[in-house]
């Protein structure tokens, strides 16, 4: 063996030895009870197997987004609820919760999130009790409909910060797009959120369509009134099967610019903090005014019988469920986009839902990587999807699985990748198109 062969193997087994005393070491602290030590550990062994770019790693997750609600109070007009209407939904119970249990002691932060609302669940406040007697910070994105005493202590003591969902400033607009939630009550219960304290980090969160471009200036001014301090903007990704295409804002993208740096300039006026899409503009646009035209020329919110016809034929479908495992083939492939680094929810922040499966991210609902009924979290963790797609972005390559992605196209929430030469196509892609076939197979089949 030459010198240099010798050095890489001499550096190996002092790699080895150093996980081996980090892995030991974080065991002797849970067989403590030692929550604060664990994690730390955990994240130094976090940091070492990202440093040498592992296809199998020695850590845990420290975040966890975990569904306890496939239940919604709302029919929002860009959501699958606006179809399935809670169809065969449930909150999750405590044959899940024992699913979860043993990943508690590495985690830092857990959020509660899903297809449903979560704090519609019957006992959600026990579950964030739960969670913070484990010394981990709870957060969660919610419609705000559902609030009271105890849940409001309990949130101001395991939650740094929470987000509020709101899609408009004006009652019209507001239960327009979310239909079954009232305007009066959601501004009510963020009001008595507030009244716990100052230490709670509120935030709002806007998806930006074609119905309510014109109110986002109003929207921030709401944020700032219900003692929020920051807002982020995101633009509505369009479904088939709710024909919503002409709802997507990037298709104005000129009205979605201009009303988008009047919000920046009311944040700024407001004192609190904005993030929002860098929407591209295409050089062969009709304009502004073509723009605002277009976008009076379909009524603002689907009729009652167009959504009777999206749940008849939904139902006829017989689903028993949406997920599918994912496969090599259509999961793990190059997208054609170079990145630097890796993706932050792939790296350390997995979805599961309340049924046990786990997903890369809450993005993609649809591509389990396997199941916690069947196989035990860490043979998942370190099954031959996710090595295969560890080592892709070890090389550079975004997966395909990722093109289009939300987070990646408005830059938003993953400081650790950067995709280069991002471009219009790449905006315009369909977020994972195994995805959109799928949907379209089963549920653009249904007839009608």
């Amino acid at each position: 063996m030459d010198e240099g062969g010798q050095k890489s193997e001499v550096r190996e087994m002092g790699q080895v030895q150093a996980w081996k005393g980090l892995v030991e070491l974080r065991e002797q602290y849970k067989k403590e009870g030692n929550w604060a030590e664990v994690k730390k550990a955990n994240r130094r062994i976090m940091e070492e197997d990202q440093r040498e770019q592992c296809g199998a790693v020695h850590y845990y997750p420290p975040r966890l987004q975990i569904e306890h609600s496939n239940i919604c109070n709302a029919q929002c007009i860009m959501c699958s609820h606006f179809f399935t209407q809670n169809h065969k939904a449930r909150f999750a119970d405590e044959v899940f919760q024992e699913k979860v249990r043993p990943l508690l002691p590495y985690v830092e932060k857990i959020t509660l999130h899903g297809v449903g609302e979560p704090l519609a669940h019957p006992q959600i406040a026990a579950f964030i009790e739960w969670y913070h007697s484990y010394g981990i910070r709870v957060t969660c994105n919610t419609n705000m409909a559902y609030m009271d005493e105890h849940l409001a202590g309990a949130i101001h003591q395991a939650f740094q910060s929470i987000t509020i969902s709101c899609d408009g400033c004006s009652k019209e607009v507001y239960e327009g797009i979310r239909k079954g939630l009232s305007f009066e009550k959601m501004k009510a219960n963020a009001r008595m959120l507030r009244r716990y304290g100052n230490q709670l980090n509120m935030r709002m969160h806007t998806v930006a369509m074609r119905q309510n471009l014109a109110e986002l200036p109003g929207i921030v001014r709401l944020a700032a009134e219900l003692g929020c301090c920051h807002i982020t903007i995101v633009d509505m990704t369009p479904q088939g099967f709710l024909e919503n295409q002409k709802d997507a804002p990037g298709n104005y993208a000129a009205v979605f610019q201009k009303y988008l740096q009047k919000a920046a300039r009311e944040a700024e006026r407001a004192g609190i903090g904005i993030a929002y899409p860098q929407v591209p503009v295409d050089a062969k646009g009709r304009g502004l005014a073509w723009e605002q035209k277009e976008i009076s020329r379909y009524p603002l919110f689907p009729s009652q019988d167009f959504q009777d016809r999206l749940k008849e034929k939904y139902r006829a479908l017989s689903l028993d469920g949406n997920t599918i495992s994912a496969l090599e083939e259509d999961f793990a492939r190059a997208s054609g986009y170079r990145c630097r680094g890796i993706c932050d929810y792939f790296a350390e922040e997995p979805y599961i839902d309340l049924n046990g499966d786990v997903f890369l991210c809450c993005v993609n609902w649809l591509h389990s990587l396997g199941n916690l009924n069947q196989l035990p979290f860490e043979e998942i963790w370190n099954g031959r999807l996710y090595q295969k797609l560890r080592g892709m972005f070890a090389q550079g390559e975004l997966p395909k699985y990722c093109k289009g992605c939300i987070f990646l196209r408005n830059q938003m929430f993953t400081p650790k990748i950067t995709v280069e030469k991002m471009n219009r196509e790449f905006w315009d892609s369909a977020f994972d198109q195994a995805v959109a076939k799928v949907i379209e197979e089963r549920l653009g089949g249904a007839g009608g």
